[in-house]
């Protein structure tokens, strides 16, 4: 995507990601530098361009040099409005919910509730995310804007076409949810929280107010928790700005809770809509779950969800992973038999569950991978293999004994079979190597990459002397990884850097190192033809070829092998232009601990 379909601008530059953290940029990256408590976005900048970042999204007196700047006066917001333009579609429908109590057990109960109904749902939230076939990740407490809109449009190409979200009081002021149409909002409740934050409750709940100001679209509906005393402001600004309104409650007018008799085992609600009363068993223990239930049903009815069928469906929801659960419950009985008194014992063994699934899916889908990557192996070196070789030798035979009976013709078709299956013989040969690198890989240990450069080079000796190349290498240090691997990574690109030359001129390649923060960062440059902008991310994919076969000879694999390598050792990959107009090949690899780089010149 160009940036200027981003910005409405001229922009050409072709963008790839977004980040707000240094650390993450890549080349073709959108940086954006907001003003924090603690650091200043702005101050990393120069960092950010420098790994190749193409715009910044900062203040206008931000100081940005050798990259575009996009200036506004509230960056997070422009910032937010073009990561969702880079991320979309979203699912086509969105709600998000804001308090201070309720938020997390509210989306996931919106999102069961849509399941019951026949959606492919999922909610995003203190939990993480839980995705329609009931899988949780983890880790995703408070997401910043760019892991959010990527994870929701994540969630729209798996097909989830319903979402529940948290937009917390954090989230809202630092426009972290931002971007993704919602078209209901709710409010549960006000107390007392993250007044380190906000400095005092004014503040706090003007943040939450957001919500209801900005975010929700101009024809969507706002649910309101009408038995909170701060419900008022939340009503009024909805009818305000001439929103649909759904309140629940003991006073709502919506769906009203008549009544709510506790049981053992749940509680009984008598629920009012229209004049008409439903009667449902909530399996949940607490006034509060009631709550959070009936907040999550106006979700779901204002989303175009049936009142009778959403009602009658709080009977089957299940309880939130690390809320209140059901207890065991028996009676204590005196000496004459007569219950005295009950004695209760909980235990949330919901994580638990959810985690040895997790593992049980996981061992079962890594099975049946290792599975169909064995059955592969046999088929690519023997019943592919053999075949190839068969032909190849009977065509050569063929050619010596028949030269003087055939046509020139005739030998150009036995060329043309012998180089098919040559071809054929070294694509097979390479995806058995791309399958073998996490399949048949060796464990990481200390690996000498100037020593292992030293045999790769020897390994290249032939075709870097017909190329009448240069090489230059740096100093390189130890790195933990696996060897063979490692060996390959080199031997590939050090390969194409002297086969991609320009046409009548002897390549110079240079192979650097520097440490950073996450480990080595290797370089491979040389001053070939070089790579179009557009095309930089995609040559990594499988099979992906930029020159035809007979211009520059390949199976269109190696580099895809050196990203599932760069992948295996918790590195990363990418290519730029080099210095000399060529290409510059970037990975990281993992350094060894307290190794530094001047010790292994």
């Amino acid at each position: 995507m160009r940036l200027g379909q981003l910005t409405g601008g001229p922009e050409t530059a072709q963008v790839t990601g977004f980040a707000i953290d240094h650390r993450k940029v890549a080349p073709g990256t959108v940086f954006g530098a907001f003003e924090g408590q603690r650091v200043n976005g702005e101050d990393f900048i120069p960092a950010a361009v420098a790994a190749g970042a193409i715009a910044v999204v900062a203040r206008p007196e931000a100081k940005v040099e050798g990259a575009a700047h996009i200036a506004s006066d509230n960056p997070r917001a422009a910032f937010a409005g073009m990561a969702a333009k880079f991320f979309a579609p979203f699912p086509e429908t969105a709600v998000a919910v804001t308090g201070t109590n309720g938020k997390t057990s509210t989306v996931e109960m919106t999102r069961q509730l849509w399941r019951m109904a026949g959606h492919h749902a999922a909610s995003i939230g203190t939990l993480g995310v839980t995705t329609a076939d009931e899988r949780v990740v983890t880790g995703l407490t408070t997401p910043d804007v760019v892991t959010f809109l990527s994870n929701v449009g994540g969630l729209a190409r798996e097909g989830v076409t319903h979402l529940a979200f948290e937009a917390s009081s954090h989230g809202l002021s630092q426009y972290r949810t931002e971007g993704v149409p919602v078209i209901a909002a709710a409010f549960t409740n006000l107390g007392r929280d993250h007044l380190d934050y906000h400095g005092d409750m004014a503040a706090y709940f003007t943040a939450k107010l957001r919500l209801f100001a900005e975010v929700l679209a101009d024809e969507g509906t706002a649910v309101v928790w009408v038995d909170d005393p701060q419900s008022e402001r939340v009503i009024d600004l909805a009818r305000a700005r001439r929103n649909k309104l759904v309140t629940v409650g003991e006073h709502g007018d919506t769906l009203r809770l008549m009544s709510r008799d506790p049981t053992l085992l749940g509680q009984g609600l008598v629920i009012a809509v229209d004049g008409r009363e439903h009667k449902v068993t909530l399996p949940l223990i607490g006034a509060y779950q009631a709550a959070n239930a009936l907040i999550a049903a106006g979700l779901v009815i204002a989303t175009g969800g049936d009142v009778a069928a959403t009602i009658a469906n709080l009977a089957r929801l299940q309880p939130v992973r690390g809320r209140l659960e059901r207890a065991v419950i028996a009676p204590v009985r005196d000496s004459s038999g007569t219950i005295v008194q009950f004695v209760g014992v909980k235990e949330d063994v919901t994580e638990k569950r959810a985690h040895d699934e997790e593992m049980r899916r996981l061992v079962a889908h890594l099975t049946e991978a290792n599975t169909e990557l064995e059955r592969f192996a046999y088929v690519a070196s023997h019943d592919l293999q053999e075949p190839l070789r068969t032909i190849t030798s009977f065509a050569q035979l063929l050619e010596r004994r028949s030269r003087q009976r055939l046509q020139p013709e005739d030998l150009d078709y036995l060329h043309f079979i012998v180089a098919g299956a040559k071809r054929m013989h070294a694509l097979v040969n390479d995806l058995l190597a791309y399958s073998r690198v996490t399949n048949r890989g060796a464990p990481f240990a200390r690996v000498d990459t100037a020593t292992l450069l030293d045999r790769v080079l020897q390994n290249l000796h032939d075709s870097i002397a017909a190329a009448g190349a240069k090489v230059e290498v740096g100093a390189l240090p130890s790195v933990q990884g696996d060897e063979m691997q490692l060996a390959q990574l080199f031997q590939n690109l050090v390969g194409n850097a002297g086969k991609f030359r320009r046409p009548g001129q002897n390549p110079h390649i240079r192979i650097t190192a520097s440490m950073e923060a996450q480990g080595v960062r290797f370089a491979v440059v040389d001053d070939g033809i070089g790579i179009e902008p557009e095309y930089r991310e995609h040559i990594f994919t499988i099979f992906k070829r930029l020159h035809p076969g007979e211009t520059y000879p390949g199976t269109g694999i190696g580099l895809a092998i050196c990203k599932r390598i760069v992948d295996r050792h918790g590195g990363r990959i990418w290519a730029e232009e080099g210095p000399e107009g060529g290409a510059a090949f970037c990975f990281t690899l993992p350094a060894v601990p307290v190794e530094r780089l001047d010790a292994a010149a």
